[in-house]
């Protein structure tokens, strides 16, 4: 191996070193994110429906938003319906999680066109402040039907994406629930 293959070589995997030091950094940032979003979102439905138990998380639920939003930071429309006239999430939940009950989504997507990183902490407040602010993401934070929530974030080079995923058990026959 000649001089300039060696300088290549270490090139190289001092490259591919880098990106996955990146993209874990990357991953933590979203992690945090969620995190935020999940608190938020519990101290507002408390402020706001303190009858109302904080959602509790689930392993599944986070898995299927985050996927939610990876899907939408690589392509995906950002919309609650996929270019087919499904619903991507609730199909998820059906598949993976359980078909009966209720279930719901909120997503939100932030862009910044110069490409700056996005803060975990500021991405998480204007998601949360714009679910708050919209009238349908609002009810389905604050409906008594959901008793459990997954969040998921993605970053793309210029945007961000947020999910909320939310179940809730079947109605029993005749209960009303708001």
């Amino acid at each position: 191996m000649n001089r300039l293959s060696r300088r290549t070589l270490i090139i190289v995997v001092s490259a591919t070193a880098f990106a996955s030091r990146a993209g874990a950094v990357e991953q933590g940032r979203e992690r945090m994110a969620e995190a935020l979003i999940a608190e938020a979102v519990n101290r507002g439905r408390r402020r706001l429906a303190s009858e109302l138990p904080p959602f509790e998380g689930d392993p599944v639920l986070d898995q299927i938003a985050r996927e939610r939003s990876f899907d939408m930071a690589h392509g995906a429309p950002f919309d609650h319906r996929d270019e087919h006239g499904g619903y991507p999430a609730i199909e998820k939940m059906r598949a993976r999680y359980t078909r009966y009950g209720a279930m719901g989504e909120n997503i939100v997507e932030d862009f910044d066109p110069a490409g700056r990183a996005f803060d975990p902490h500021v991405f998480a407040g204007r998601a949360v402040k714009s679910w708050f602010d919209s009238d349908e993401h609002r009810e389905n934070i604050l409906t008594a039907a959901f008793s459990r929530a997954g969040t998921g974030v993605a970053f793309s080079r210029t945007t961000a994406y947020a999910t909320q995923v939310f179940w809730g058990p079947p109605a029993r026959r005749g209960e009303r629930r708001s």
